[in-house]
């Protein structure tokens, strides 16, 4: 962040079935500072999506902790309804940067 690290973390995970399937999504708090330097306590979903072998897909949703509460109902839809698929392949070279 431009204004300084995020700190005083916590967080937990929860289990969800969906399809039938295991998911798991993490729920993180933090505090971080605006540009006027005043705290904002902040809350963030992470759900994680395996997508091939080596990579790994985050989807983060989030916004400030009292505001949080008044958009569940649209992270849950946002979360439940993401899907990340493989790129198809390409015949370029890949960079070995």
């Amino acid at each position: 962040s431009a204004y300084g690290e995020p700190y005083a973390f916590s967080y937990s995970t929860r289990n969800k079935k969906k399809d039938g399937d295991d998911k798991i999504l993490f729920s993180v708090s933090f505090t971080s500072l605006t540009p006027a330097m005043r705290e904002s306590e902040r809350k963030v979903w992470i759900k994680p999506q395996q997508v091939d072998d080596d990579t790994l897909v985050l989807l983060v949703v989030g916004t400030t902790r009292a505001r949080f509460p008044s958009f569940e109902t649209t992270f849950e839809k946002v979360v439940d309804s993401f899907t990340a698929v493989a790129a198809p392949e390409s015949s370029l070279k890949k960079s070995t940067r």
